[in-house]
């Protein structure tokens, strides 16, 4: 098992808080994996975020604002028993 795939996220504009007083800016972001699996492990490697997209995200219900992560990878190794 070889596995390669990837996706995106789009997202659109909207508001930031409930008073509607902050839009946020849409965005699209990137990931993409590869991986191989085994009958006894699995690796998987993992791009979140491929093309550094500067973003924000938000909680509606306190107005919290938080930049997205930049580009981000990821390795995981998982042993099936």
């Amino acid at each position: 098992g070889l596995a390669i795939g990837g996706g995106a996220v789009l997202v659109g504009q909207r508001v930031a808080n409930l008073f509607g007083s902050l839009e946020i800016p849409p965005y699209a972001r990137v990931d993409l994996l590869a991986g191989y699996d085994r009958p006894r492990w699995a690796i998987q490697f993992n791009v979140k975020n491929l093309t550094s997209e500067r973003y924000w995200e938000t909680d509606a219900v306190q107005g919290l604002l938080l930049p997205g992560a930049p580009i981000s990878p990821e390795v995981t190794f998982r042993v099936k028993f």
